[in-house]
């Protein structure tokens, strides 16, 4: 069982289901907020600020008075914009999982659900760029995601503790985590998070171009999916 006051981090590139996560773990008795503290402008102990990115000391000041304050059950916090913070000192001995889904289902719902579009992104569209400038390099929205996808959890894989596919059987985490589920009602609804969107996307990854093509094909099977052939 998780122990009173571990800080457990799950990441991964958005429309990954870090929701999905969060639910999953607060279903099993483990306090875990969705971007409560790896979010560019919300913090759940303090007001909403309306406008610009909060700083890298703001967040990490979120995780520095967690810490010092156990009792408050904070466990778990589930968000993508905890990647650039991996590194970080304030992290160390935390448990990161670094959620993974299938490339083409990802970039679809990234791109159908508005992702990329500095017109809809607001704050998130900031947050990315800020951490990935070169995704200005192009104006279109299916080669950013491809370059997102790829150059996102590059960064994370280095400072993770386990990878987990979201598709797989979630006790099996779990049970890797040590969290003691039986008993337990597990939450289970994985389309809670769905969206509309824009419409359909329809993506061919096979056009994506070069290097990014190569580099999600190779990134693909190192995380166990098959590659569409359209």
């Amino acid at each position: 069982m998780i122990r009173r006051g571990f800080w457990l981090i799950i990441t991964g590139t958005g429309r990954c289901g870090t929701g999905y996560i969060a639910h999953v773990l607060n279903s099993v008795n483990i306090k875990c907020s969705h971007e409560g503290v790896f979010s560019p402008n919300h913090d759940p102990d303090g007001p909403v600020i309306p406008e610009g990115l909060v700083t890298d000391e703001e967040i990490m000041g979120r995780i520095r008075i967690r810490k010092k304050n156990p009792w408050w059950g904070w466990q778990a916090d589930s968000s993508w914009m905890a990647a650039p913070y991996l590194e970080r000192a304030e992290l160390e001995g935390m448990t990161i999982v670094h959620l993974v889904r299938d490339p083409k289902k990802t970039i679809d719902s990234m791109v159908r659900t508005g992702g990329f579009n500095p017109s809809i992104g607001g704050l998130f569209w900031q947050f990315q760029i800020k951490y990935m400038p070169e995704l200005l390099e192009t104006e279109s929205r299916f080669e950013r995601a491809g370059l997102f996808y790829t150059g996102w959890n590059e960064q994370i894989e280095q400072y993770a503790t386990l990878r987990w596919r979201v598709e797989d059987d979630v006790r099996d985490l779990l049970d890797l985590l040590d969290i003691d589920y039986k008993g337990k009602e597990i939450f289970a609804d994985t389309t809670y998070n769905s969206r509309a969107g824009y419409g359909p996307t329809d993506l061919n990854l096979n056009e994506l171009p070069e290097p990014t093509l190569t580099q999600l094909q190779e990134m693909a099977e190192r995380y166990g999916y098959e590659w569409p052939d359209s």
